[in-house]
């Protein structure tokens, strides 16, 4: 029996807090326990078992409520009081915040998607890590936290043999040398380590696999080998304990390291080494077929399969670690000069490709693994849809045949939602939506369908997405309808639902639902001047009268500022978007945010979400230098605030590089006289790097020189940019006339269908469907020709 004593979850997820390791669904309801080195949520006691009786349970966020953080404040995650289903675990968000402002959400921060979780945006693994067995690779513990542990790996079968302490210390020293953290290796040297660790687990290979320690480091050790014969050697001893290793925790995760290293063993290895991997990988992927049901329903044997679908389809993505090759945690707890993490980034290695040649060997082998599984998985995808474990091998198989012909494709889809039904189809769709699994396996239908099937899909949801944008889980397919959009007449026909519903859909809570339209608008320069009334409308108590305020309206959009922060994430990025549309559109809009007052302006650069606006009005290409230069000037005598500040910080970096010469020399003034305050902040001292002050102090003349040659060369790249922009308006001008015309088609077309609507009952021919909508027969046009052109 062991316990964590750190918690497995930061930021949304199945809860947080501690747990004993075994008999525990990570989370889901809970377990009693004592947090005897609680150092992170709080101390005393956490209470999360569902039979409690002390208010302190939380039976609908599957365990945990308010993280506790270092100083026992109720802002960040896990366990403690009012678990309630709008502050704990999974639904870590308010009703309020479910727009992407902070941290939570379904499965790797779903609510935070886009710019909008900025900064503050939650974390998450793959349906929150599995389940908690184990740590995600962001939140992995340090060597001497783990060795203090007692770690019992199957609780549930005391008398299991364990591995022994040695072998465990022995990987542990490993691990620390192929991370460089106690002492510099050539790679020659960490291959040869990785292979004398091969030695050492010979006849233990499932013990060393499945410990919870030495399995982190074997998944290390296969990212940072060279050597593919090392990585197939690896590969051929683990065979023999295969059909154990994919039903466990740990070993699940040594096979998938292995199976992440193909793309440098198909690269790198000579035939005989590539004919014995090829061998063992259809070893494994039989092992797999004999039972795919139960492989499929497994909570671990389903990754090792869908890591499998998508190696044989030649599109694997390989795991990298973060911080150059060091797991958080792992460190030694000092940080290195900022020289030497600098050369260490020089010296640093690119990250290998994964690209890899697509063998006909691997080729064959996965049409005869879709060939084996179609029946069994076809008859079962209505259950599948709406259970958790089979999602992740119905995502690999929906990935790889988004590139196969339409029919096979369309053959699997209507094994979910029979297309020739349309009635029977809109209701399996929509369950399936409101579904907390089904709305995933929704998305990736959504996200994988052909063009002419999304339009299908488009079609199913028609007259209820007001409605599905209202449900949790349901929305997340609607926001992913709308990012998938393959051509502007997708655009056009869900706009004109959502038009003069974006006040509802603020009240909701469901601002990134309008961000997103917002963005579509913006990528096919369509419908703008009509989306932007829309939006005033909205927001603005009078649109006629108060355009002026548009700016601080947004931020703080109401319904959609999350109860931790001050401005809101969601309106933040709304308005970042607006000052990328055309000067056309985007006037009103800057003279909003000039106008804002200096104290406004002071917060905003000095805020998480508000810097963002900041720099988006900085960088954008679509605001007027002159226009840049009037918010510079409005800083004047405050520089050294935003200075010093982590945040502001960045935003000083912006305006320095696009300020003229006179007011640059304004800021180096400002800078130099509190160069002491500055210079004892690491935020102040970037500060005075960047804007060259001990040269400024030093050699003035030298600095003036440097100044004004840059200028020049930017004023020159600007008039070169400005000449490129005006052809492009050129060309936007003549689409927007055919666009104008195509806007008025839909709106017409819609009002005829209302009209008949009204008149006569519906009817449930198929063609009927098809005369409804004059975009159909525009996009079914272009794709009809486009694949009699194939």
């Amino acid at each position: 029996m062991s316990y964590n004593k750190k918690s497995n979850y930061e930021g949304g997820g199945y809860g947080g807090g501690y747990k004993k390791s075994w008999n525990n669904e990570g989370g889901d309801g809970g377990n009693y326990k004592k947090s005897w080195n609680n150092n992170r949520n709080g101390g005393g006691r956490d209470y999360n078992n569902n039979n409690n009786n002390n208010n302190y349970n939380n039976d609908q966020s599957n365990g945990g409520g308010y993280y506790i953080d270092k100083v026992g404040s109720r802002n960040s995650g896990g366990s403690g009081k009012y678990n309630d289903r709008n502050y704990g675990g999974r639904d870590y968000n308010s009703n309020n915040d479910r727009n992407g402002d902070g941290g939570g959400g379904r499965y790797n921060d779903r609510n935070g998607s886009g710019r909008g979780g900025g900064r503050g945006g939650g974390r998450g693994g793959r349906f929150n890590d599995r389940n908690g067995d184990r740590n995600s690779e962001n939140n992995r513990r340090s060597n001497k936290q783990e060795d203090e542990e007692f770690i019992v790996e199957d609780a549930t079968n005391p008398s299991a043999p364990q591995l022994d302490l040695d072998t465990r210390s022995y990987f542990t020293r490993i691990e620390s040398l192929i991370n460089k953290q106690e002492e510099s290796v050539d790679q020659e040297e960490i291959d040869i380590m990785i292979e004398n660790a091969y030695k050492e687990i010979e006849g233990k290979e499932s013990l060393v696999a499945c410990d919870k320690k030495t399995s982190l480091v074997l998944e290390s050790m296969f990212q940072k080998c060279k050597d593919p014969k090392i990585i197939v050697k690896f590969f051929e001893s683990f065979g023999k304990e295969f059909e154990k290793l994919v039903h466990d925790a740990n070993g699940s995760r040594v096979i998938e390291g292995l199976l992440r290293s193909t793309p440098k063993i198909v690269n790198r290895s000579d035939k005989e080494t590539l004919n014995k991997f090829n061998e063992i990988l259809f070893q494994l992927c039989d092992l797999l077929l004999k039972d795919i049901l139960k492989t499929v329903t497994d909570r671990y044997a389903s990754y090792v399969f869908s890591s499998l679908i998508l190696i044989l389809s030649g599109t694997v993505k390989e795991k990298k670690l973060p911080n150059g090759g060091e797991q958080p945690g792992q460190g030694s707890g000092k940080k290195k000069p900022y020289k030497e993490r600098m050369l260490e980034l020089e010296q640093q290695e690119k990250p290998e490709s994964n690209e890899y040649p697509v063998s006909k060997e691997f080729t064959d082998k996965l049409k005869e693994i879709l060939e084996k599984i179609k029946d069994p998985i076809k008859s079962n995808m209505v259950k599948y849809s709406t259970q958790k474990e089979p999602i992740e091998t119905i995502k690999s198989i929906f990935q790889v045949l988004s590139n196969a012909p339409i029919e096979i494709y369309r053959s699997w889809l209507e094994a979910f939602v029979k297309m020739s039904n349309a009635e029977f189809s809109k209701k399996q769709f929509i369950k399936a939506m409101k579904n907390q699994f089904g709305s995933v396996f929704c998305e990736i239908i959504v996200k994988t369908a052909p063009e002419v099937i999304f339009l299908e899909l488009i079609q199913l949801c028609k007259h209820d997405l007001m409605d599905l944008s209202e449900d949790f889980y349901a929305n997340h397919v609607v926001q992913q309808m709308i990012d998938h959009c393959h051509c502007e007449a997708h655009f056009l026909t869900l706009i004109q639902e959502f038009k003069e519903n974006f006040k509802q859909l603020f009240k909701m809570g469901r601002g990134l639902i309008v961000q997103k339209l917002i963005e579509q608008s913006l990528k096919w320069s369509t419908y703008e001047k009509e989306i932007i009334k829309h939006l005033n409308e909205a927001v603005l108590p009078n649109y006629k009268t108060d355009q002026k305020d548009i700016a601080k309206h947004l931020l703080a959009l109401e319904g959609n500022v999350s109860h931790n922060q001050m401005y809101s994430a969601c309106g933040a990025v709304i308005l970042q978007l607006l000052f990328k549309f055309s000067n056309d559109f985007n006037k009103n809009t800057i003279e909003s945010f000039l106008s804002l007052d200096i104290e406004y302006l002071l917060s905003l650069a000095t805020n998480v979400i508000g810097s963002k606006v900041l720099d988006g009005f900085l960088d954008s290409t679509n605001v007027p230098l002159p226009k840049k230069n009037q918010l510079i000037l409005k800083f004047n005598g405050n520089f050294v605030t935003i200075g010093e500040d982590r945040y502001g910080s960045y935003s000083i970096e912006k305006m320095y590089k696009i300020a003229d010469f006179k007011q640059k020399d304004v800021i180096a003034v400002e800078l130099m006289k509190e160069e002491e305050r500055l210079f004892a902040r690491p935020c102040g001292r970037y500060v005075l790097m960047i804007c060259q002050i001990n040269k400024y102090k030093k050699k003035k003349d030298s600095w003036a020189n440097d100044v004004a040659s840059k200028d020049k060369k930017r004023k020159l790249f600007s008039d070169l940019l400005n000449d490129n922009d005006n052809e492009k308006e050129k060309e936007k001008d003549t689409n927007k006339k055919s666009n104008k015309k195509q806007i008025e088609k839909v709106d017409s077309d819609d009002e005829q269908e209302e009209e008949k609507d009204d008149e006569k009952p519906k009817k449930k021919s198929k063609k009927s469907n098809d005369q409804n909508d004059e975009i159909d027969d525009i996009f079914n046009s272009k794709s009809s020709s486009k694949n009699k052109k194939k």
